[in-house]
């Protein structure tokens, strides 16, 4: 069932993100040195829509995202579902645990 739901994921249009699908997980990595919450937040709307058409239920609660930048402000949160998503420190859930104390 989840090869159905990831042939019709919506593409990214910017080719300096990438896209990780597994069976329920999924990574959006987008890197660059302008605009790059703008292009985020352009595919969550995209990505939303998505998963409104097909009825999928994202539990946002599970949902972070993870800022990697030399900058000392963070940028205001990313939304899905009109929701701001948590940010977090490190990266975990099964994958090799990172930091981005610089």
């Amino acid at each position: 069932m989840s090869n159905i739901f990831a042939n019709d994921f919506p593409s990214i249009r910017n080719c300096q993100t990438c896209l990780g699908l597994s069976a329920d997980d999924t990574v959006i990595m987008i890197t660059g040195a302008s605009e790059i919450m703008e292009d985020l937040n352009s595919y969550l709307d995209q990505l939303g829509k998505w998963v409104i058409n097909w009825k999928i239920k994202v539990n946002t609660g599970k949902c972070q995202t993870v800022y990697f930048s030399k900058r000392l402000t963070s940028p205001d949160p990313l939304k899905l579902y009109h929701r701001a998503i948590k940010c977090s420190n490190e990266v975990s859930g099964g994958y090799p645990r990172q930091t981005n104390d610089f």
